[in-house]
C-alpha cells in the first residue's frame, strides 16, 4: 500500500475517534460558565432552603409569655347601681354572717368593686362623712383561683384611697367588719385608733 493512502488513513481514524469524544461529552447551555456536577447543584439548593426554613418562627413564638390571667377591673359603683348577687355575697364573705340589715346598707353604699374576667373577687361598701370616707364592709373572694387574696385587697385599697381623695376627704377609716388583714394594713401606713372586744378601727391620713 503506498505511504500516502497509509497516512491519509490514519488521519481519517483520528477525526473519527475525536468525534465519538465530542458526542459523548454534553456541553453546558450557557458557554461562559463552567459545568457543575450535579450533586453540587442540589446540596446548594438544599442549604438555601433550610437557612429560610429555620429563621421562620411559629406565631407562638412570638406570642408574649404572660399570665394566662385576664387582668382586674376596679369599678366605683353608686347606691343607684344593682347590688350583688346572693351567690357573690355568699362566696365574698364566706363564713360570715350578713344580716338583712348589713344586705341593705351595703346596697344602698357607695361600692367598690373588684373583679377578675367575669368573676367579682373583692366588695368594698362605704359612707362619707364630711372628710371622712368610712368603710363598714370589706369582702373577698379567697377561693378565686384569679386573683391571690393581697392582689385584691390592695386593689380595693388603692381605689379607696383615690375615692377618698377624689371627694375631699382627708381620712380613711376602715370598721372592725372591714379591718382585714391587719399586717398588710399597717404596711400601708394605716395606724389603729380604737380596739375594742368586736375588733380594731384602722385609719389613714392624708395631707391637706
Amino acid at each position: 500500500m503506498p505511504p500516502l493512502w497509509n497516512r491519509w488513513s490514519r488521519l481519517t481514524r483520528a477525526r473519527r475517534s475525536r468525534r465519538k469524544i465530542a458526542r459523548s461529552v454534553p456541553l453546558p447551555r450557557d458557554s461562559t460558565q463552567k459545568p457543575e456536577r450535579i450533586g453540587e447543584s442540589r446540596a446548594v439548593g438544599l442549604g438555601t432552603g433550610v437557612a429560610q426554613l429555620a429563621s421562620v418562627r411559629t406565631v407562638s413564638e412570638h406570642a408574649p409569655t404572660g399570665s394566662p390571667f385576664p387582668p382586674m377591673q376596679v369599678k366605683v359603683l353608686g347606691p343607684d347601681c344593682a347590688p350583688l348577687s346572693a351567690a357573690d355575697l355568699r362566696r365574698l364573705f364566706r363564713g360570715r354572717r350578713l344580716t338583712p340589715a348589713r344586705r341593705s346598707r351595703l346596697a344602698q353604699s357607695g361600692r367598690i368593686v373588684a373583679a377578675c374576667g367575669n368573676r367579682t373577687v373583692g366588695v368594698a361598701a362605704y359612707d362619707r362623712a364630711d372628710d371622712e370616707l368610712r368603710v363598714h364592709e370589706f369582702g373577698v373572694d379567697t377561693t378565686s383561683t384569679l386573683c391571690t387574696e393581697e392582689e385584691v385587697v390592695n386593689a380595693l385599697l388603692d381605689a379607696l384611697e383615690v375615692a377618698c381623695l377624689a371627694g375631699g376627704g382627708r381620712r380613711l377609716v376602715l370598721l372592725p367588719r372591714a379591718a382585714t388583714a391587719s399586717s398588710l394594713l399597717r404596711r400601708r401606713g394605716f395606724v389603729t385608733i380604737v380596739e375594742g372586744r368586736a375588733g380594731s378601727w384602722f385609719e389613714k391620713t392624708f395631707a391637706s
